[in-house]
């Protein structure tokens, strides 16, 4: 799962004391995939053609 890569990279760069990225982006990312998790949130893509 791409969020359990993120956590431990986070915590990897935290512990050595370097740079984490922005916690405004990870909280967001956070937010967004327990909401997906839940079945609040999903999606569609729809394709149009003009003819």
């Amino acid at each position: 799962m791409r969020l359990a890569m993120y956590q431990k990279l986070r915590g990897e760069t935290l512990a050595a004391g370097t740079v984490s990225g922005h916690d405004a982006f990870y909280e967001s990312y956070v937010r967004f995939v327990d909401l997906l998790s839940q079945g609040a949130l999903g999606g569609a893509r729809f394709v149009g053609v003009k003819g």
